[in-house]
């Protein structure tokens, strides 16, 4: 055991290292697939390594682990030479590997005081250059601020400014920077993110000889439901028609047109009929994930396309969403690609199961730490404590509104324009801060920037119900629903225009809508209390308290006086006979 002496005594003088930290990227699954062959070409890297400070006195490796190697240098310009040629040296040894066994290395640099002793380094610089690994991708190096200043963009190496980053349990946010070798190879991305959050699909129909353009018809039908979803992306009709041709197969036109997905289709036709034979195709997987056959009569062709494409879009989309799901159940998150995580952390978000919503935030938490560029995981992030919030399950909502604040900011830091991370910073200030004056200005610019900004409309309706404004609740809401006629969400908006139509008034198309928000997802807190409310004003005393009884039920701590102090327009002259109605229903003082 380490007496106190032999502790203090490498405490007592810290030394200025410049810190390298090497990780194999996926090493548990590179280690189950192939353990032997893994091994050998790992002990081959480290070999490189040390041949590389061989004969150098103030530089060397202080340790190997399994999967990683901790480095310390006194120069920054040697850490930045010593860690590029090791990047080469590990992609040059994966040319003749098999793609599933490659090996990919992440190196995080930083320069700190750190104490050393027993053959190790410790300090908060060595935890720093571990995080900067993290934001590294395969064949990266990430290096601190205090590093960029040392060596010379053009000369050293190529360098990309990743702006202020929050690290994994690191308060402040830390200045990064992303290096690559000098040469004609090097690719820069300046910015935010370019990943792309939203699965992409092509629609590919095969014609009948005998009707000619009814594919096109068609896929033009199902790609105009599909173009007004916020959650999927679309490839242009002329370059999936390109490629609708029998001879090449489905995974060939994935390939060419860049698609995660493909709706791929073959028309029949007899003297009254026409059949059309819809599969849709995962490309990762080469797997057919859903086939489905629809009939059609040749009279009013087009009037029968138009009624069943939101059909069928629909059924597409939900068999994405349910497959995103599934693979993010049953495989480890750093293999699942950044718009299946997205994907599954909404619908986890959305099902309003308390297990399910606790996961879908952990979820987001991964994104955010994988995808600290993009604005999408910090604006679902944010709203993410908005939806806890009104679910009763943040106890704290003054820290609530401060983290989901904070998650907006960051997103709209990195994209002001981006409409989600707009509404959702809208939300955040509407919903939970009573800001709704910031709110309103939140949703105009995102509907300015897209007019067609579903929940954007959506969220600027409630704002109006919040104020009293019935009229115009009703009316922006509306205009939601048409927006979004394929939104996998679609509770949410019966439940907000429900209440929309309570505020003007119109007590049984609330019951209508917020009964139909219910039925497709029956843990919506805000549906209950506003399908209660209604109720109760259409003298439906008993199931006013039947629905009052879900509502406690579901979040036990409610009561009408935590319910006023966090409505969010306080002003508003319908506070009082809102919580009234509720006290006569049942619900708790």
């Amino acid at each position: 055991m380490l007496s106190n002496t032999e502790i203090d005594l490498i405490l007592k003088v810290p030394a200025r290292r410049c810190v390298v930290l090497v990780d194999i990227i996926e090493s548990v699954r590179l280690f189950e697939a192939n353990e032997a062959a893994t091994v050998r070409q790992w002990l081959r890297i480290v070999e490189f390594a040390k041949g590389r400070l061989e004969g150098r006195k103030n530089d060397r490796i202080v340790k190997s682990t399994g999967d990683g190697l901790l480095a310390e240098f006194q120069s920054e310009k040697h850490a930045l030479a010593f860690s590029l040629a090791l990047q080469a040296h590990a992609g040059e040894a994966n040319v003749d590997v098999p793609d599933g066994q490659r090996m990919f290395l992440k190196i995080g640099i930083e320069n700190a005081n750190v104490f050393e002793g027993f053959g190790d380094i410790f300090g908060h610089g060595v935890n720093v250059a571990a995080r900067l690994s993290d934001l590294a991708g395969p064949g990266d190096i990430v290096i601190s601020s205090s590093v960029r200043s040392q060596i010379d963009p053009g000369i050293d190496a190529e360098v990309e400014d990743l702006g202020k980053c929050y690290l994994k349990h690191i308060t402040d946010p830390v200045r990064a920077f992303r290096v690559h070798p000098i040469g004609p190879g090097s690719d820069l991305q300046l910015g935010a993110s370019t990943t792309e959050l939203r699965p992409t699909i092509a629609i590919v129909i095969l014609p009948d000889p005998t009707m000619p353009a009814a594919n096109e018809i068609l896929a033009e039908e199902l790609g105009f439901v599909f173009s007004r979803s916020q959650h999927i992306n679309l490839i242009s009709r002329l370059s999936a028609s390109a490629v609708a041709r029998p001879d090449i197969s489905l995974s060939e036109i994935a390939n060419l047109l860049g698609a995660n997905f493909v709706i791929f289709g073959r028309m029949m036709s007899d003297d009254r009929s026409l059949s059309v034979r819809l599969t849709l195709h995962a490309a990762q997987s080469s797997r057919d994930m859903w086939t489905e056959q629809f009939n059609f009569s040749k009279s009013g062709i087009i009037e029968q396309f138009q009624a069943h494409a939101n059909d069928i879009a629909e059924r597409i989309s939900t068999t994405i969403i349910r497959h995103e799901v599934r693979k993010v159940i049953s495989m480890p998150l750093p293999t699942v690609e950044s718009y299946g995580l997205l994907l599954a952390s909404i619908a986890g978000m959305y099902s309003l199961g308390r297990r399910e919503f606790e996961r879908s935030g952990q979820i987001l938490e991964h994104l955010v730490y994988r995808e600290k560029r993009h604005p999408l995981p910090h604006a679902w992030m944010a709203y993410h404590h908005v939806l806890g919030a009104s679910q009763g399950w943040l106890p704290d909502g003054e820290t609530a509104a401060q983290k989901a604040l904070g998650a907006s900011q960051r997103a709209l830091d990195i994209d002001p324009q981006n409409e989600m991370a707009l509404t959702f910073d809208g939300v955040v200030r509407g919903n939970l801060m009573g800001r709704l004056d910031e709110a309103e200005s939140c949703y105009q610019a995102a509907t300015d920037i897209n007019p067609s900004a579903a929940l954007a409309t959506l969220q600027h309706g409630m704002l109006y119900a919040f104020r009293g404004e019935g009229e115009q609740s009703v009316k922006l809401c509306m205009r939601a629903q048409s927006l979004s006629p394929l939104d996998p969400h679609k509770f949410l908006y019966d439940s907000l225009t429900a209440a929309g139509f309570f505020v003007d008034g119109q007590f049984q198309k609330a019951v209508d809508l917020a009964k139909r928000s219910l039925k497709a997802n029956a843990s919506h807190a805000s549906a209950l209390r506003t399908l209660a409310m209604a109720q109760w004003e259409l003298g439906d005393v008993e199931n006013a308290r039947e629905t009052v009884t879900k509502l406690t039920v579901l979040d036990p701590k409610f009561s009408v006086s935590s319910w006023k102090e966090n409505y969010p327009d306080k002003t508003s002259g319908q506070i009082d006979r809102l919580a009234k109605l509720l006290q006569l229903a049942g619900a708790p003082h």
